[in-house]
């Protein structure tokens, strides 16, 4: 696995190119965009009209932004899976529910 936290532009495309780069997709690479609850599951796709872009980033489509609330500067938890070929993309508030949910279950005295 490979984390990176990374923000999105104003065009919808993930800062950050590393983890599509540690998958090995290259620029024009087909993709899968989808929604699995609040994260972005995005996979290797043949066919798939989704592609990375020429300078090698992913677009979020407008749809996915809007779903999601994703705003311009808005910042993500990034995830490349290299066993599953996958990328999963979390918003923060997504990150804080899970970290809260997670310290509640871990606090000292609490019930395993």
């Amino acid at each position: 696995m490979h984390y990176v936290v990374t923000s999105v532009d104003v065009h919808g495309r993930i800062g950050d190119r590393t983890p599509l780069r540690r998958l090995g997709w290259e620029p024009g690479q087909p993709v899968s965009i989808s929604l699995a609850g609040r994260a972005i599951v995005v996979g290797n796709e043949p066919g798939s009209p989704a592609t990375v872009t020429r300078q090698g980033y992913l677009r979020l489509p407008a749809s996915v932004r809007h779903t999601l609330r994703l705003q311009p500067g808005d910042r993500l938890l990034v995830a490349s899976h290299f066993d599953a070929g996958k990328l999963v993309a979390y918003p923060t508030a997504v990150l804080d529910q899970m970290l809260l949910a997670y310290q509640s279950t871990n606090q000292p005295g609490a019930p395993e």
